[in-house]
């Protein structure tokens, strides 16, 4: 599935090296009243992508308000982490949602990232190839505490600044755990595809990042939706426009908003910044492809 799981967990940073691109990821919209940004998000950062690259951290000077893909707050809550482990366990295992050959790969997946081979074996197949891919992405050192929703989040705290949401975090979990049996086994089996590509690394997704390759991730997104349709819909494409309403009337207004989603909802056909476009609004890349 082309590193759906990937796009959705992260686009990922590792490595010391300086960013390529002083901009990357970043639109800059000009509303009726004021201008306002857009920026690709990266939700897992090891402590090396920091200082972030000066235009992100010049965006959010220059905005007042803080948007993001949901409450990061709640997602932390005790609460919230048991409904998702409660919403991912499976009745009957495992190893009855999915054919022999599948879970074969589960188990093998799980003793090349150092875990017992029955670490999924209570989970739907959703929140196994979640867990498989966060946890490759965690032993390269990404850290979901360092991602750039967290970064704006705590900032905007300690400035006192107004922050709000696009969806709840029920709604944000209702995506995966109202996936079929047929689209959660579909999902697990892409993860343990991209997992098992020669050559394939978390850090190589930093590439695309620093460089601001939004053609190339724009390329992976275009080429998942053509191939799977439903589940494209379901992670994205649905999500994107059900976003816009909400996005058309804040940038209506004339507090400079900073809006932080994941960077596969801005990049493709159906993402976000084509849709504001095709709603009047002009959408500037601060960076060269």
């Amino acid at each position: 599935m082309l590193r759906l799981v990937a796009l959705m967990l992260a686009l990922c940073a590792g490595g010391a090296q300086a960013a390529a691109v002083d901009a990357p990821f970043l639109w800059k919209v000009q509303g009726p009243k004021a201008v306002h940004y857009l920026m690709g998000s990266v939700h897992l950062l090891p402590a090396s992508a920091y200082p972030l690259p000066p235009a992100l951290d010049a965006a959010y000077a220059q905005t007042r308000a803080l948007v993001l893909e949901t409450d990061p707050g709640s997602l932390e809550t005790p609460q919230m982490q048991t409904q998702m482990l409660q919403a991912g366990l499976s009745a009957g295992g495992l190893g009855k949602e999915i054919d022999a050959a599948l879970y074969a790969r589960v188990r093998e997946q799980a003793q090349k990232s150092e875990l017992p081979t029955s670490a999924c074996d209570r989970f739907k197949a959703w929140l196994c190839g979640l867990t498989l891919t966060l946890v490759e992405f965690q032993r390269s050192g990404m850290n979901p505490e360092l991602g750039l929703d967290l970064h704006f989040h705590h900032r905007a705290q300690a400035d006192g600044r107004a922050v709000s949401w696009l969806e709840t975090p029920e709604s944000q979990l209702a995506v995966f755990a109202g996936m079929t049996a047929a689209m959660s086994a579909e999902f697990l089996a892409s993860s343990l595809d991209d997992l098992s590509e020669p050559g394939w690394r978390p850090e190589s997704m930093v590439d695309m990042w620093r460089d601001n390759d939004t053609a190339k991730l724009g390329g992976l997104i275009d080429d998942t939706r053509k191939e799977f349709p439903d589940t494209y819909a379901r992670l994205l494409g649905d999500r994107n426009r059900a976003w816009v309403d909400t996005l058309v009337e804040k940038l209506n207004g004339a507090t400079p908003q900073l809006v932080v989603v994941g960077a596969g909802h801005l990049v493709g056909k159906g993402s976000v910044v084509e849709l504001l476009k095709a709603r009047g609004f002009a959408a500037e890349a601060m960076a060269a492809p």
